[in-house]
């Protein structure tokens, strides 16, 4: 007599119950997690290093056109304007706006993030064709500070007799 070998047919798979429970506990944690992690704090760096760069744009341009340039600044926004006497001869007037390299645009910025604070304001830093500056009158004895606060407290420190930025 010969011996039948019966083979079981198992199934292999997940039920649909299974699979909605899963999409439903997905759908949970990713509600969660919007929550905790939030943007803000990369908003915020992000617009510190795009002044640290501005800073740094302006202080060159002003080397490389021979013209002073003026970085401005507030609470919302940060200008870089070329100063007016360079093309016209009269007295300092920063009226003409730096553009943005391969760009046909202003180089600002309107519009911070909210929740960040800019102090001390008004601030502004004028750079001269050597490469140093701070005020339009010459006086460069001081070191200009712009600190942002936020979620973090981040402090750009500009040496006005050397034009050496740095970050503490």
């Amino acid at each position: 007599m010969k011996a039948r070998t019966l083979y079981k047919k198992t199934l292999t798979g997940f039920t649909m119950v299974e699979l909605i429970m899963v999409m439903v506990l997905i759908g949970i944690l990713g509600a969660t997690a919007q929550s905790i992690f939030s943007t803000d704090v990369f908003e915020e760096r992000y617009l510190y290093d795009e002044v640290q760069t501005a800073i740094r744009y302006g202080q060159r341009f002003a080397i490389t056109t021979g013209c002073k340039v003026k970085f401005d600044i507030t609470s919302t926004q940060y200008t870089l304007n070329l100063d007016a006497e360079c093309t016209s001869g009269n007295a300092a007037d920063y009226t003409i706006p730096v553009e943005k390299p391969f760009e046909d645009a202003a180089y600002t910025k309107t519009n911070f993030p909210s929740g960040i604070a800019v102090t001390p304001l008004p601030n502004e830093i004028i750079f001269y064709p050597e490469g140093w500056g701070c005020d339009d009158d010459g006086n460069s004895s001081t070191t200009k500070t712009i600190v942002f606060t936020g979620e973090a407290t981040r402090t750009l420190n500009f040496v006005c007799s050397t034009g050496y930025l740095y970050d503490s």
